[in-house]
């Protein structure tokens, strides 16, 4: 069985959380007074969420929606918290040119921290200018980290480590024999780099640079023709892990190859797939275009096979998967042990994409380009499902818990959609919000319990009939306890 949801069609459905309620001095007036559901007015992307029958893990989902293309006027991006039904705990809309990418929980200063990367596009769309946020639990910057030196940070990884340091990667445009390649004697090359930074001291600790170890022959991309100043992105790095030895993993898209790196020399101490494997490809294990390489134990590896690199035309027949391969370093082979894909015709995603281990086995997925995000069972049974608007997508996506305190009040928007009145109580971020009490009365100063409706999103609509002059509302929690209220509202 599926239920399908949006949050506006949540909102409207008649739902058990809205509750009739009449209070003393109503009932003495014979007046009734009810509180229905509304559509929220707030602007966001509305996730819609199709929910087959399952046992999920709880936690939110984090996502960064986010147009590829031109940003229509008045579409909403950022960074956004969801529950299972896609409605949002927290949203934070960006100004126009921007968009968040890589948005999660991490851990910073012992704390659970919201982190993404925040900036526009830098010298062709996949490609990002921008700097890396860590946010508490009360939605404040805590830190900005950029890039060092002559890095500007992209927008692919942003990874805080249990040593206290944060991994971050950018595109450095520098010049290059191409000519080998179809291109010029001095081509304009995207050098790609890893840097880890000390988040104690502000000091770099590494720093690699894939044209250091990496030739422009090993990419399967062509040097622009007679374009010397045009950027070649011949190796395009789009994730860098932990892997379980401490060392680092790095994806190298455009070269469809896994680097394996020493951590300490930057030394490639293996390479999995493409032009230079150093393992014989077993049956199903290779792969095309990839994202999000992962160590899920020593020797074997999780990663977003894309086996498209998004340039027209589509391939026929294919389809993008979480792949999950085990390497034989004494063999030097590998093989595939099994695949996640998305049901029925499966999904295309030509860029982007991601897959997240759950600690009951789950898998979580973001399908990138594909604008959908998916759990899977370990017997690879999807239990959960969810699609952007068209237009769309979003960079990766986790499934993750999260505990959230706005430093700031709850407060009501007044509006009247098709000339009713309807009232809104918003309080971003808040994750404890069971129930909203509704107070109200005839003077700001003598105020009374006249209902309540449950929480839904953190922009929760209402109607009231009969509604009185002032309005107050309260968030309660689960045990009844008062979490915070908005201030006195005049109704009309």
């Amino acid at each position: 069985m599926r239920r399908r949801y949006t949050i506006s069609a949540l909102a409207v459905a008649g739902l058990s959380a809205a509750l009739f309620q009449v209070t003393p001095a109503a009932a003495k007036q014979g007046v009734t007074v009810t509180i229905t559901p509304a559509s929220p007015r707030a602007n966001y992307p509305h996730l819609t969420v199709t929910e087959p029958s399952g046992d999920r893990r709880s936690g939110y989902i984090f996502a960064g929606p986010k147009y590829d293309g031109a940003r229509p006027v008045g579409a909403a991006v950022g960074p956004m918290i969801v529950d299972d039904r896609g409605r949002p705990v927290w949203f934070k809309n960006l100004p126009g040119g921007t968009r968040a990418t890589d948005v999660r929980e991490q851990i910073y200063n012992g704390k659970p921290a919201i982190t993404y990367w925040q900036g526009g596009t830098g010298v062709n769309p996949g490609v990002g200018v921008g700097d890396n946020y860590i946010l508490n639990q009360h939605y404040n910057v805590v830190r900005i980290v950029h890039g060092h030196g002559t890095q500007v940070a992209d927008q692919h990884e942003f990874l805080l480590t249990p040593g206290h340091s944060a991994i971050l990667v950018a595109y450095d445009p520098v010049r290059a024999d191409a000519s080998a390649e179809g291109g010029s004697a001095n081509q304009l090359v995207l050098d790609c780099v890893v840097q880890e930074i000390n988040l104690a001291t502000s000091q770099v600790v590494f720093e690699w640079h894939s044209l250091d170890h990496v030739p422009l022959g090993d990419s399967y991309t062509t040097a622009p023709a007679a374009a010397p100043d045009t950027p070649w992105d011949y190796f395009h790095i789009n994730s860098v892990k932990v892997d379980t030895d401490f060392n680092l993993l790095i994806s190298g898209r455009h070269t469809s190859t896994v680097y394996k790196v020493d951590r300490h020399s930057g030394k490639v101490l293996w390479r999995l797939g493409g032009k230079r494997s150093s393992f014989t490809m077993g049956p199903g294990a290779s792969f095309n275009w990839q994202h999000d390489v992962e160590a899920v134990r020593p020797n074997v590896y999780r990663l977003f096979d894309n086996e498209w690199n998004q340039i027209p035309p589509a391939p026929v027949g294919t389809e993008s998967r979480v792949l999950y391969i085990r390497i034989d370093t004494a063999a030097h082979t590998a093989r595939k042990t099994h695949q996640i894909v998305y049901p029925g015709a499966g999904l295309l995603a030509g860029s982007q994409g991601n897959a997240q281990s759950l600690p009951n086995g789950n898998t979580f997925v973001g399908w990138g380009a594909a604008d959908h995000i998916s759990e899977f069972t370990s017997a690879q049974q999807m239990i959960f499902d969810a699609q952007f608007p068209v237009g769309y997508n979003t960079y990766r996506a986790y499934r993750q818990p999260w505990s959230g305190m706005p430093a700031t009040s709850p407060f009501i928007r007044i509006s009247s959609p098709g000339g009713q009145q309807q009232f809104d109580v918003m309080w971003n971020g808040a994750t404890k919000v069971a129930r909203w009490r509704v107070l109200g009365g005839p003077a700001a100063d003598q105020l009374q319990m006249i209902g309540s409706t449950a929480w839904n999103g953190y922009d929760t609509a209402f109607r009231i009939s009969n509604a009185p002059a002032f309005l107050r509302v309260v968030a309660i929690d689960a045990s009844g306890n008062v979490l915070g209220r908005t201030g006195v509202r005049q109704t009309s």
